[in-house]
């Protein structure tokens, strides 16, 4: 069994009715969840939206090898309305949004998977979840725990509410 870390976030529709969708897909095609965030709503990061996101982190054990896990999130969040991820290069309003944070301790530098995910630790709406359920969680690159990296505040600040 591996343990692998989702941030899971969504700006439209019913966003906490969304998140719950995903996790289910996920429980049914990834394997056991473990532990899940508080639901944290902020605003959208990398682009200008009136909606603002509801994010979670969630922590799964599974069978599944690495790039067969990026194919199940990328078909779980076809499943629930996303058609794509980005508009002209730029993030846009999204359905769902599922990212692999970690893999184990993999690190996996592939066109289609960086493992860990290399935007994670610039990202307050994925840490503060992240570290409400993995604070001890060591980043295999940065050789610091998620609440030490958290601490140290590399992220751009986000503003919760």
């Amino acid at each position: 069994m591996a343990i692998t870390f989702f941030s899971i976030g969504t700006n439209l529709g019913n966003r906490k009715r969304n998140i719950e969708r995903a996790i289910a897909l996920l429980e049914k095609r990834v394997g056991r969840c473990v532990k899940i965030s508080d639901f944290y709503q902020t605003s959208p990061w990398g682009f200008v939206s009136e909606n603002e996101f509801l994010n979670i982190a969630a922590e799964f054990e599974t069978t599944l090898q690495p790039l067969d896990l990026l194919k199940v999130t990328q078909q779980i969040e076809r499943a629930l309305g996303r058609a794509r991820k980005s508009e002209n290069g730029t993030y846009c309003d999204r359905i769902i949004d599922i990212d692999i944070l970690f893999y184990d301790n993999l690190i996996i530098n592939l066109p289609q998977l960086t493992l860990p995910h290399p935007l994670l630790q610039k990202r307050d709406f994925v840490l503060t979840p992240l570290a409400q359920i993995a604070s001890e969680w060591q980043h295999p690159i940065l050789k610091k725990t998620i609440s030490e990296i958290k601490k140290a505040g590399f992220f751009q600040h986000d503003n919760f509410n």
